[in-house]
């Protein structure tokens, strides 16, 4: 849940309501510590999707909230923090982008002094309509350093780099506040396709995306195949949470080669009897994720092998995002390349006519190229050419 600031006093609201007795943690839920009389789960749901219905006003009041509270939106169960040293406890430092331009990267710092990026991606539904799909880090870094992906080589001090339940949602609340600025008025996809592996920081995904699935949001959580955990997914997920499978490479010695650490852990037999199992327990195909890397895996022979790999594997699969391989460092020390727009279409193609299904290329990913937004290039660098945000106006006291 979203995370405020407390003393360890009791402090009563006019509404009545009162803050939970006894000494509190530095950073703590307001949903866990308000005595409402409800169910917490109630009152977490309640506090959150009321913040994320006017997510624009309280991100950009954050060090006000006392006057927020005054002149925002009425929520009797967020009245009973008034007086608290209540507000949000992560801040954005810089945004990258533009709706003009497709989208935007926020970097956002935590109280631990741990910096992560969240991206923003915008389309045009119908003429002043917009959605949003915000694509959220998990982690501080990522342990599983894919050979094409930038989030491996960052190094943050501290004691983890698991993020907690309310770090992962006070990035959605961010963007959301981000996109309403912009003029969005619908919630937004929410994809666990940021830094870090969403999969090794179980406990604290899975709540955050069960708030999600409570506010609406459409959610998917993409791995690189950490198949007991998709076991226990299987059991655990809310209702309509979608599963991606950051496959890349159609056999064991190419998975080797992009995704070691990965691909020594789990196995494509055992990676692909947990998907099994995802899918019959949730009713649901698994999306397929392959980034296309010139003359590595962007070749007939690699697009032949995926194909008969899902045929062989016998899982549902909804469908196969071919995605270009961005520039990043990580890349570069291997000498990887992005693959012409030719080569990608003649990769689609051929697996549509072996039967694959519903192959499609996320073009769109190049996009965010410009601002180190695109996939595989979150790695806490400022882009050459940084659109630096304008602060927010906050209200005085």
């Amino acid at each position: 849940m979203m995370v405020f600031r407390f003393s360890p006093a009791t402090v009563r609201a006019s509404s009545g309501m009162s803050l939970v007795q006894g000494k509190l943690r530095s950073f703590e839920s307001v949903a866990s510590v308000l005595d409402t009389g409800h169910a917490e789960s109630g009152s977490k749901r309640s506090v959150w999707n009321h913040l994320v219905r006017h997510a624009e006003f309280y991100s950009r009041n954050q060090d006000s909230w006392n006057l927020a509270l005054d002149l925002g939106p009425a929520s009797p169960m967020l009245e009973a923090t008034r007086n608290t040293g209540c507000g949000l406890a992560s801040r954005v430092l810089r945004c990258d982008g533009s709706l003009s331009s497709g989208g935007g990267k926020l970097l956002i710092s935590l109280p631990s002094a741990m910096q992560i990026e969240t991206a923003v991606i915008v389309s045009k539904m119908r003429p002043g309509e917009l959605q949003g799909t915000i694509c959220v880090s998990s982690q501080g870094s990522c342990a599983m350093a894919c050979r094409f992906c930038d989030t491996g080589l960052i190094r943050q001090a501290g004691a983890g780099i698991n993020l907690p339940e309310w770090a992962i949602l006070e990035q959605v609340l961010h963007a959301e506040a981000w996109l309403q600025r912009e003029g969005s008025q619908k919630v937004s996809n929410v994809v666990f396709m940021g830094m870090g592996e969403p999969l090794l920081n179980y406990g604290n995904v899975l709540g955050a995306a069960r708030m999600l699935r409570a506010s609406g949001h459409k959610v998917t959580l993409s791995t690189v195949g950490v198949a007991p955990q998709i076991r226990k997914l299987a059991k655990d997920a809310p209702q309509g949470l979608n599963l991606a499978l950051s496959l890349h490479a159609p056999t064991q010695e190419l998975r080797d080669e992009l995704l070691p650490v990965a691909s020594r852990s789990w196995k494509l037999p055992q990676v692909f009897s947990a998907v099994r199992q995802f899918e019959e327990a949730n009713g649901t195909g698994v999306l397929i994720e392959y980034i296309l890397i010139r003359d590595v895996n962007d070749g007939d022979e690699q697009a032949v092998a995926l194909a008969n790999l899902i045929t062989e594997e016998r899982i549902k699969c909804a469908g196969i995002n071919l995605i270009p391989y961005n520039p990043t460092d990580a890349g570069a020390a291997h000498g990887y390349r992005p693959p012409s727009d030719l080569t990608c279409k003649r990769f689609r193609e051929k697996l549509r006519s072996l039967g694959a299904p519903n192959a499609t290329i996320r073009f769109s990913t190049k996009l965010g190229r410009s601002w180190l937004a695109a996939c595989g290039q979150l790695g806490l660098k400022k882009p050459p050419k940084a659109f630096e945000s304008i602060a927010a106006p906050r209200i005085c006291m």
